[in-house]
């Protein structure tokens, strides 16, 4: 009788490692503009309701004495600098959100498309 030796299928301990694509890192850091785009929108969402809570104060005041007059918003020259100031950074938030979500999302499309350039 003759011994036939047969092969043993490698075990996946003894397989070298796959090579790490040259487009890891390209993927991460549009991963994270994407990311910081959604954090700009959220930011640029606090500014507005800061500017909510300049126009119309009494929102936090939902019980107000039953006799009382509604208050009425009478707005110095501070409160139309602070409703200015905080309007344009909640402007300049949702801008800043659109430029970077389009570069992170253009960077994404490139590397999931071939148009990738490698380092």
């Amino acid at each position: 009788m003759e011994h036939v030796q047969t092969a043993t299928a490698p075990t996946p301990f003894h397989l070298p490692a796959p090579p790490r694509s040259a487009s890891v890192p390209q993927v991460w850091a549009g991963a994270v503009l994407v990311l910081a785009a959604l954090f700009l929108v959220a930011l640029g969402g606090c500014f507005l309701i800061g500017d909510l809570v300049i126009a119309n104060p009494a929102l936090f005041n939902p019980c107000p004495d039953p006799g009382a007059p509604q208050p009425i918003a009478i707005w110095d020259a501070a409160d139309i600098c602070l409703f200015t100031a905080v309007s344009v950074g909640a402007l300049i938030c949702f801008v800043g959100a659109a430029v970077v979500g389009w570069l992170g999302f253009l960077g994404l499309y490139r590397i999931l498309f071939g148009g990738a350039r490698t380092a």
